[in-house]
């Protein structure tokens, strides 16, 4: 079953439309410059323009398109930074984490803001994790020697549902963990 990734919360809207018009600022500043032909605040201008939507185009990269829930596992499609695949043998439980909001959550490896949440975090009562969220309001912790963090559009309807999986896969996760003792 396919799940829709949840719309940005309010400061990610935001800070993306911040982080746009400043772009377009600068573009059209550079654009000024040049038709005044005043080139050296043009290359200033231009390179800032160029490096900023750099940035935009590589975040969204990693924007997910959906989290597809199989007997198997939760693949995770992005826009183009490839398909994360979580097997449920590697997820000990799911669960809503309460009182998240952006004061709770630290990037150690990641980027946050524009589009949403993606990369490496740590977030309080939740532990070191992977992020792949748009949303912290509506966050979904599966969580198993590592934390993943994924924001659904419905997050109850998305638990539930993978539940069963994971508790399916309880017994595969045991034969793992006595024979890869070690392993993480």
């Amino acid at each position: 079953m396919e799940f829709k990734p949840a719309q940005a919360d309010k400061m990610t809207k935001w800070t993306t439309i911040i982080f746009t018009v400043v772009v377009v600022g600068l573009a059209v500043g550079a654009l000024a410059c040049w038709q005044l032909q005043q080139l050296e605040p043009f290359f200033g201008l231009a390179m800032m323009a160029v490096i900023f939507a750099l940035t935009l185009g590589i975040i969204r990269l990693f924007y997910p398109l959906s989290y597809t829930v199989t007997p198997d596992g939760l693949s995770i499609r992005r826009v183009g930074a490839g398909t994360v695949f979580i097997p449920w043998a590697m997820v000990e439980t799911a669960y809503r984490p309460e009182g998240i909001t952006i004061w709770n959550v630290t990037k150690t490896a990641g980027a946050s803001g524009l589009y949403g949440h993606f990369g490496g975090f740590r977030i309080k009562d939740v532990g070191p994790c992977w992020l792949s969220a748009t949303n912290l309001y509506k966050l979904v912790v599966l969580h198993g020697d590592k934390n993943w963090v994924i924001s659904p559009e419905e997050p109850e309807a998305f638990l539930e549902y993978a539940k069963s999986y994971i508790e399916q896969a309880s017994s595969l996760r045991e034969q793992l963990k006595a024979n890869f003792p070690k392993a993480r």
